[in-house]
């Protein structure tokens, strides 16, 4: 009754964020599963298609007991949604390929009733520009049969195109050359490109506080919270390589994960630092000049995000502890003595997490910092709350077809080098 340890990982992991509440990255990233990469997007895709899942297993075509639940669903979403063989003697195998059919015809169901998957975002997908060009990778999809769509010039005409994409197309982002965008449901964890690093399934969003920093080659730069390691290898591929980035992240284990990812992307200017960067002595990196600050959040921009219902109070509560977190995180990166630029981002909704930790934080660096307008060509605004919202940059699922995100630019007024 051998099970893969993937799925057996995975099924622990999932049982965990939804019962206890514990946080995917962390449970993924103290997992010790060797492949990480491909541990969490099995998990994305079974997350991202709860909805489908839920709707075949309520049909009680296949006997699953209270402790198969969560492995159930991953058995269901490759051989039912995916039509792949598990190689496996379990039992819940055996029966879910044997009723294979009838459960299909349920599947179906979902479309017929508009039972839609977890989120609405599509798939996207960034080519590692250090390892391979972007028409490279453009040139071996279309070879396996993608269809590229034509680039539009005007951004809701984009998004209409991405909308209406069909499962064997994929268009180029309309901000991001390298960011390359499917359908929703593209499912690409078993890919050679992503096995080699040549891409990398990177939402939109999480790339838009790298572009923001804007490091040039040569910079020197931290990643203060670099786990897992997406912003960091695509600040490495904005850099060419050249310079140096400094990647810190206060988990002995998340640190190790995130070595063996820099080393898969090939972005060698990359050190890691396993440490807490409240614990950085700034004078000991006098050459940082860039700073990006992406903190733990809520994640309520999240879209597949599980586990995420709180009560009022139990919110309020959580919130206020971790704007203060973000607060003092994001004043240890002005107290660096040569940094000149600092990008502070969330993949948050919550002003709570974003304009009002901005605010707090221009009471105390004010006279030394102040808010530069970032991502000029993006649409979509901070509050008009406050003064400087305009200056930032927010999305949402609905008006980017992107995770929700929040960014913010701070460049130091005046610069006394010696």
């Amino acid at each position: 009754m051998k099970v893969p340890e993937l799925y057996i990982t995975a099924s622990n992991i999932l049982k965990s964020h939804t019962e206890k509440r514990i946080s995917l990255k962390s449970l993924i990233y103290n997992s010790n599963f060797q492949n990480i990469r491909q541990l969490y997007a099995l998990l994305h895709e079974v997350i991202k298609s709860s909805g489908k899942i839920d709707h075949v297993l309520a049909a009680g075509i296949v006997h699953i007991t209270e402790k198969e639940k969560y492995l159930a669903r991953f058995f269901l979403y490759d051989i039912v949604l995916k039509g792949r063989r598990v190689a496996s003697s379990h039992p819940l195998v055996k029966s879910i390929a044997k009723s294979r059919k009838e459960l299909t015809e349920k599947l179906k169901e979902c479309n017929e009733r508009k039972i839609s998957d977890l989120g609405k975002v599509p798939r996207y997908a960034r080519v590692n520009t250090l390892k391979a060009e972007v028409r490279e990778v453009i040139e071996i999809l279309k070879s396996e049969g993608w269809i590229l769509k034509d680039k539009i010039i005007s951004y809701e005409g984009f998004l209409d195109v991405v909308r209406g994409l069909s499962e064997d197309e994929f268009i180029v982002d309309f901000h991001l050359e390298y960011l390359l965008v499917f359908h929703s449901n593209t499912d690409f964890h078993d890919h050679e490109l992503v096995k080699t690093g040549v891409i990398l399934l990177q939402d939109k969003a999480s790339c838009l506080s790298a572009v923001a920093l804007n490091p040039k080659r040569g910079s020197q730069v931290i990643d203060a919270c670099a786990a897992p390691g997406m912003k960091t290898t695509l600040l490495a591929a904005l850099m060419e390589n050249e310079g140096r980035i400094v990647a810190v992240d206060r988990s002995k284990e998340r640190s190790q994960c995130l070595s063996k990812f820099v080393e898969s992307t090939g972005s060698s200017c990359v050190e890691i630092v396993a440490m807490d960067f409240l614990k950085i002595q700034p004078n000991e990196y006098p050459d940082i000049k860039y700073i990006l600050v992406d903190p733990s959040c809520s994640g309520s921009g999240i879209a597949r995000r599980l586990g995420n219902e709180y009560g009022l109070e139990e919110k309020r509560d959580r919130l206020r502890k971790l704007s203060n977190f973000q607060s003092q995180i994001l004043k240890h990166a002005f107290s660096f003595p040569n940094v000149k630029r600092v990008v502070y981002s969330t993949c948050s909704l919550h002003k709570e997490e974003n304009e009002l930790v901005v605010e707090d934080v221009l009471e105390s660096v004010g006279d030394s910092f102040k808010v530069k307008a970032t991502l000029k060509d993006w649409p979509t605004r901070g509050s008009e709350e406050f003064s400087f919202g305009c200056k930032c940059a927010r999305a949402s699922v609905e008006s980017d077809l992107t995770n929700g995100f929040f960014i913010c630019c701070f460049v130091r007024k005046k610069l006394n080098l010696k």
